[in-house]
């Protein structure tokens, strides 16, 4: 009889709980939804134009000059792979 009490008793307190963070969340979702419904244009001042002088990429050469290095290396690895004569010369070791 005491075992259904406390069982009775979590139960209703973890509903609960999980009810209270349903309405929590729907809260705010709609407080959120609301806050970005509300937007003001003032029609005295335009839109400011995109400005795109801060958009640029900067490449750094060293990094390019790696990627050249790899694909280089990846392209004689190819090469390599498709002459016929290779399997015959070579053994290929697996790690």
């Amino acid at each position: 009889m005491t075992s259904d009490i406390g069982v009775t008793l979590i139960v209703v307190v973890c509903v609960g709980f999980l009810l209270f963070m349903i309405v929590l969340g729907v809260i705010r979702i709609r407080a959120a939804h609301q806050k970005s419904q509300v937007v003001t244009v003032d029609p005295d001042r335009p839109e400011m134009e995109w400005d795109n002088s801060a958009l640029t990429i900067t490449v750094n050469p060293m990094e390019q000059q790696v990627m050249v290095i790899l694909v280089q290396e990846s392209m004689n690895q190819i090469r390599s792979f498709l002459n016929p004569g290779f399997l015959k010369h070579q053994s290929i070791i697996y790690d």
